[in-house]
C-alpha cells in the first residue's frame, strides 16, 4: 500500500486554467458512451445523455459567437491585406488562420446541433 507523503496528489488538484477553458468550449466531455456495456448500462448512459442535452444550446451559442468573431476577423484582415510587390502579406496569413478557425467552429456547431436534435427526438 502506498502512503501519501502529505503533498497533494495529481488527482486531488483543481484543474488548471487551460483545462477549464477547454471544458468551457467543448461540450462532449459531459456525455457517456451509450454503445458499450450491457443493455442496462447503455440505457443508463442514454438517459444521462438525454439529461445533459440541455447544456448543448449554451455551447452552440458560444461557438456561434466565436464563428462570428472569426468571420469579422477574416473581413478585417482581408481589407488590410494589400499586395506588396508580389510577397506574401502577414494579414493574408492571419485571414487564412481565422478561416481555419471558422471552418472548425462550423463543424463543432453542426455536431452540437445534430446531437441536440437526436437526443431531443429519440426516446428509448
Amino acid at each position: 500500500m502506498h502512503l501519501s507523503s502529505g503533498g497533494s496528489d495529481q488527482r486531488d488538484r483543481e484543474p488548471g486554467l487551460a483545462h477549464k477553458f477547454i471544458r468551457s468550449l467543448w461540450p462532449f466531455y459531459l456525455f457517456q458512451d451509450a454503445t458499450r456495456g450491457d443493455m442496462y448500462a447503455r440505457a443508463a448512459a442514454y438517459r444521462h445523455n438525454r439529461r445533459m442535452r440541455g447544456d448543448l444550446p449554451r455551447y452552440f451559442m458560444k461557438w456561434m459567437i466565436g464563428s462570428f468573431i472569426a468571420w469579422l476577423s477574416i473581413c478585417g484582415f482581408d481589407a488590410l491585406a494589400a499586395p506588396i510587390g508580389g510577397q506574401m502579406n502577414f494579414f493574408v496569413l492571419m485571414a487564412a488562420g481565422c478561416g481555419i478557425v471558422l471552418a472548425y467552429a462550423i463543424c463543432v456547431m453542426a455536431v452540437t446541433i445534430s446531437a441536440y436534435v437526436y437526443l431531443s427526438r429519440h426516446e428509448q
